[in-house]
C-alpha cells in the first residue's frame, strides 16, 4: 500500500468499500488489517478467481 493511500484511507473512512487485488502475503494482511481498523471488505480476488460480496 502507498503512503497517499494510506493518508487518504486514515483521513477519509466513513463508508469506504475496499477490494484487494492479490491475495498472497500482503493482500491478506492488508484486507485482515483494514477490516480491524473498520473498513468493509467487498472484494477479494487472486490470479485465479475472485469473491465480491455486494452487501
Amino acid at each position: 500500500m502507498s503512503i497517499s493511500s494510506k493518508q487518504f484511507l486514515l483521513n477519509y473512512r466513513s463508508d469506504i468499500k475496499i477490494a484487494v487485488r492479490g491475495f498472497g502475503n500482503v493482500g491478506k494482511n492488508a484486507a485482515r488489517l483494514l477490516y480491524e481498523k473498520g473498513y468493509k471488505v467487498c472484494a477479494i480476488s487472486d490470479s485465479n478467481s475472485g469473491i465480491f460480496c455486494g452487501k
